[in-house]
């Protein structure tokens, strides 16, 4: 997944659609997609139950290392795969995927991404719902989204990913967001199901559950997070600083770096944090680190991961303020974002 580079660089994403400098605007459901024959073609959305609880189930798309995609139709259209990304905000999607109950403004968007890809298109406003879920759920009233009508990259850069390979649009749902961007639809569901979600990638039922209930929190150990600037929405909902948490790492026994984390199911394959003291000897040129020795990763007495550098979990030094997890994290600990108690809370996959 790539993240807007006033946030944070990302590496390109796996399997990403290729951008050339000069990509054409996108008018058509399959611009910029391979095989798009094979997308989704559901029936129509059935009627929608006051719940308080669902399901979302969690895919792979083409060349994914984690489940992490899920369905949605947005303005009445037939439901696509997007990229669900805890390390942004607001729903990005290709014009080509929206369906006629769209009300479009003048409003332009446009962001520059850590990994060069450049996105333009216009502020639109539609129901969004998530028809695979169980039960079926959806915003009450429309939301604001980012139309997304061109893709290219920036100026003095050829090649850039794009948006990840088999996705329609990127997800994004931190539990805050800029006055100029859209917030995550999961925060503008109905009643309880706007409380928060977990990000469970173990078994054989990668899924998210939408809106937190008691039963659904046994075993997970919390932090908390500080609030956001600014601290709650036009409607009131409090607003949290998801990368207010500080994680400390380590190599093999070495001195530990310390800084702010995101946790990002968008992420690259690869944990990166700043470590001006990291031994060169164990580092490629590019500044990974090279397969074998023992990383550590600990967030206060809530996540305390050891994995062997490799495929599983891939390492590298950063020069930036904030720290990535990696989508790949998620192969360890399930996750809680509780937007109603400001806090995210780990819980140890069995393996």
């Amino acid at each position: 997944m790539i993240v807007p580079s006033h946030k944070r660089a990302k590496g390109p994403a796996t399997g990403g659609i290729m951008a050339g400098r000069h990509s054409p605007n996108i008018n058509g459901r399959c611009a910029l997609l391979a095989g798009c024959a094979g997308l989704l073609t559901l029936a129509a959305t059935p009627a929608l139950a006051a719940e308080e609880t669902a399901t979302l189930p969690l895919r792979h798309h083409p060349g994914a290392s984690v489940p992490n995609a899920v369905t949605a139709a947005v303005g009445g259209g037939d439901p696509v795969p997007v990229l669900f990304d805890t390390g942004s905000s607001g729903l990005r999607i290709l014009e080509g995927a929206l369906g006629p109950d769209l009300r479009k403004t003048g409003e332009r968007t446009q962001a520059i991404y850590g990994d060069g890809t450049e996105v333009e298109g216009y502020v639109g406003y539609a129901r969004v719902s998530f028809p695979e879920a169980q039960p079926p759920i959806a915003t009450s009233e429309p939301v604001r989204i980012d139309v997304i009508t061109t893709i290219r990259c920036k100026d003095g850069q050829e090649r850039c990913p794009g948006l990840p390979r088999g996705t329609m649009g990127i997800m994004g749902t931190k539990l805050n967001a800029r006055p100029d961007e859209a917030y995550s639809p999961l925060m503008q569901l109905p009643g309880q199901l706007k409380s928060g979600f977990i990000v469970d990638m173990g078994g054989d039922s990668p899924r998210v559950t939408v809106g937190l209930q008691e039963r659904d929190l046994s075993g997970f150990r919390f932090a908390s997070l500080q609030p956001a600037q600014p601290d709650a929405g036009d409607d009131g909902q409090k607003l949290w600083d998801t990368g207010s948490l500080n994680a400390c790492f380590w190599v093999d026994g070495a001195e530990q770096a310390c800084s702010p984390i995101v946790f990002d199911t968008g992420g690259s394959r690869d944990v990166h944090f700043k470590d001006d003291d990291a031994d060169p000897a164990l580092l490629t040129p590019i500044m990974h680190y090279r397969h074998g020795p023992v990383f550590t990763m600990k967030v206060g007495d809530v996540v305390d991961l050891s994995v062997r550098v490799g495929p599983e979990m891939g390492v590298r030094v950063k020069d930036e303020r904030e720290a990535n997890s990696s989508r790949l994290f998620f192969n360890y600990y399930a996750v809680a974002f509780d937007g109603q108690g400001g806090r995210i809370g780990f819980k140890a996959i069995g393996r």
